[in-house]
């Protein structure tokens, strides 16, 4: 990234890059190196070299959709500093679009999210899933046709399922992230907006839900993706994706902060949920068939996120300190 667009463009990676780097890794192969961190050189990390196509097509695809946000920045008349940036980045981006154009994306996708999400926006009784699609549908269609440039068409559906659900995940995170700096900018909020219709502390929770949900669903996703040992990464990051929704959600609710849970829990399931019954984030995943007709990869990662294993590990804390 830093090599295709300057070393801006790599600090503007979030999840959704990290993570389509760690599955066309795991897609394409090849050998696992020690290497000294780029950004603390003091440490030595794993590194896996990606071919070049796929470099090229996560450090171009990492331009096109920062630009697609600032485009919707501008076009919503929020943040000021949008349209400077999206007139500092001009020729890094138009290089991007070139790239991804030459590997066969189709930069229709991109050039139309910010229209398709006003379209979203205008709609009063939208419900979140609807809000979200936009997004989940581009997301979706880089990690998929990211398959496909790793030589894996099999693996096409679970890269496009892992995908759409990864970003319904951040749509909802981001909700609850900018809720307060939303309203006080009078910019579009999803979790405002369903605040409007069923009052503050349902639509907060709601969207809380609608994280975990997206996160159990990019979870089963990746068991039919990823190797184990990826999996375990994802199921990490997952896990802290979903830990920041809920210090926000209990900000935004004036309620004390929940303990956080280690990512070296992640795989510890704290409840018999065969079948996933008697977990209500593992049963709506399911039911929605985002699992693909299976309880896959759910309670080994959920019943760390849920309300009631955290109130199992305080009561468990409080007996030990007694």
């Amino acid at each position: 990234m830093r090599g295709f667009g300057g070393r801006t463009s790599s600090l503007l990676a979030n999840y959704d890059q990290s993570l389509l780097v760690l599955t066309l890794s795991a897609l394409a192969g090849g050998d696992v190196d020690r290497r000294r961190c780029t950004a603390v050189p003091w440490r030595t990390v794993d590194v896996q070299d990606l071919p070049s196509s796929l470099r090229a097509y996560v450090a171009a695809g990492n331009l096109a959709l920062i630009d697609a946000k600032l485009r919707d920045d501008v076009d919503d008349g929020g943040r000021w500093y949008a349209g400077i940036a999206r007139w500092l980045l001009r020729r890094r981006t138009g290089k991007a679009h070139r790239a991804l154009g030459a590997l066969g994306f189709d930069l229709a996708l991109v050039s139309s999210l910010p229209s398709r999400a006003r379209a979203g926006v205008r709609a009063p009784a939208a419900e979140l899933e609807q809000l979200a699609e936009p997004s989940a549908a581009l997301l979706g269609a880089v990690f998929a046709h990211g398959a496909r440039l790793a030589d894996a068409p099999e693996r096409e559906a679970d890269a496009r399922r892992f995908g759409e659900a990864l970003a319904r995940a951040v749509y909802g995170l981001d909700a609850l992230e900018d809720h307060d700096e939303d309203l006080a900018h009078r910019r579009f909020n999803a979790a405002a907006r369903l605040a409007a219709r069923a009052g503050r502390e349902p639509a907060v929770r709601s969207v809380h839900a609608f994280v975990q949900r997206a996160a159990v669903a990019a979870r089963q996703a990746a068991a039919g993706l990823l190797p184990a040992d990826r999996q375990r990464i994802v199921g990490e990051i997952l896990l802290q994706l979903v830990q920041r929704a809920d210090g926000h959600r209990d900000r935004l609710l004036g309620v004390p902060a929940q303990p956080l849970a280690r990512a070296a829990e992640a795989g510890i399931c704290e409840c018999a949920c065969e079948g996933c019954e008697g977990c209500s984030v593992c049963e709506g995943v399911c039911a929605a068939g985002e699992g693909g007709g299976a309880c896959v990869g759910c309670c080994d990662v959920c019943c760390c996120w849920t309300e009631q294993a955290q109130l199992r590990r305080q009561r468990r804390r409080s007996r030990s300190a007694g």
